[in-house]
């Protein structure tokens, strides 16, 4: 038998790295702050956003005097605080594109917000509508967020010292425990051990990260097994995957079914073939049965097709998902086994292979 260590965001953000998308916009709104600050005209914009310092309103003429007038203020403010003290008039006219501004509402509101969602939501928009014009927009503004996403994760990565955590390496390197795998599994699969009187280890164990760092490779060694970025990695801007995953979703074959190929520009599933690491997925996944550990992946919509295909796969045996226990002493268990019941058609399978909360553990 095998293990997947599915990797997603909440891996890294417990390893105290800042790499939330909140935490990204966040920085967005920063380097703002620093391009005002050195912007000796009255507006400056990017693709997706536009300010404007209100001449009428102040005696500048210019945002760097006015930012430099007001240094001491500004400059303690956060990136989210500065937009903020923009972003409804006075001082400044913002003009933001769609994406941005349900990105920033989506902050505001929850805490907390999924980018590749909110694209995927205004692209079936715009196609409901038939406009391609923004569509074409939508997908410029999309390559541009994934630009500075890069950027921002190269910066988040660099400033990370070892950071390693005793903890998960117990958890990845512990033996499959039988009462974690499916019944059906127990009853009816040859390949699985007959036999659990001694620890039963993964004969392979295969880190699968979503995420474009590489705090993932720390682990990889403790039990010899091997990584695969499946969205690339940060360092090699070319092999990054940014999008929408989600074949399963109504609207997919609607898209798929416009003879237009710039609709399907950022669609996961079509830039999976640009490289081999989903055909090695699928070499691992049919080789032997196999345990899904999940480390801080939502299991959300965004990467639904993908997930689908790992957990109603023949050879998945066990589901096991690893919960975020929040300050007030709450967890994430049952929202964790929510999403993950989407990416399931069979619910029969669901709940035969996911472990219930009495023998899952928290993260950290």
């Amino acid at each position: 038998m095998n293990r997947i260590v599915l990797i997603g965001n909440g891996f890294d953000l417990a390893h105290g790295l800042k790499t939330s998308y909140a935490d990204f916009i966040n920085w967005y709104w920063k380097q703002w702050k620093r391009e005002l600050i050195l912007c000796h005209c009255s507006i400056l914009e990017d693709p997706l956003c536009s300010i404007e310092l209100d001449t009428e309103e102040t005696d500048f003429t210019q945002w760097h005097g006015f930012l430099m007038q007001n240094s001491i203020a500004y400059q303690q403010m956060s990136g989210m605080e500065f937009y903020d003290a923009f972003s409804n008039g006075g001082l400044a006219i913002m003009k933001k594109s769609k994406l941005l501004t349900r990105i920033c509402q989506s902050i505001e509101t929850k805490g907390w917000v999924d980018i590749e969602a909110d694209y995927y939501a205004l692209l079936k928009e715009f196609v409901t509508q038939n406009n391609r014009d923004e569509i074409e927009k939508l997908h410029d503004q999309f390559t541009y967020l994934q630009e500075k996403l890069v950027t921002y994760l190269e910066y988040v990565q660099q400033t990370c010292k070892d950071k390693k955590l005793a903890s998960i390496r117990q958890i990845v390197s512990q033996p499959i425990n039988e009462r974690d795998i499916a019944v059906s599994a127990l009853r009816n699969n040859p390949n699985v051990p007959l036999n659990w009187d001694e620890d039963v280890y993964p004969s392979d164990t295969l880190f699968l990260s979503f995420n474009y760092t590489l705090i993932a490779e720390d682990y990889v060694n403790d039990v010899k097994g091997t990584i695969n970025h499946i969205h690339g990695v940060y360092y090699r801007p070319q092999s990054v995957i940014f999008g929408y995953g989600d074949e399963m979703d109504k609207h997919f074959e609607i898209l798929s079914d416009i003879n237009d190929n710039e609709y399907l520009r950022n669609i996961k599933s079509i830039r999976y073939l640009e490289s081999d690491n989903y055909r090695k997925l699928l070499q691992f996944i049919e080789a032997a049965p196999y345990q899904i550990y999940i480390m801080g992946h939502s299991c959300g919509n965004s990467d639904r097709t993908l997930l689908n295909t790992l957990f109603e796969h023949k050879n998945c045996v066990s589901i096991k998902p690893f919960y975020y226990v929040k300050p007030d002493g709450t967890d994430n268990y049952r929202e964790l086994v929510q999403n993950i019941s989407r990416n399931f058609k069979n619910k029969q399978s669901l709940r035969d292979k996911v472990v219930n909360k009495k023998y899952c553990e928290q993260l950290i």
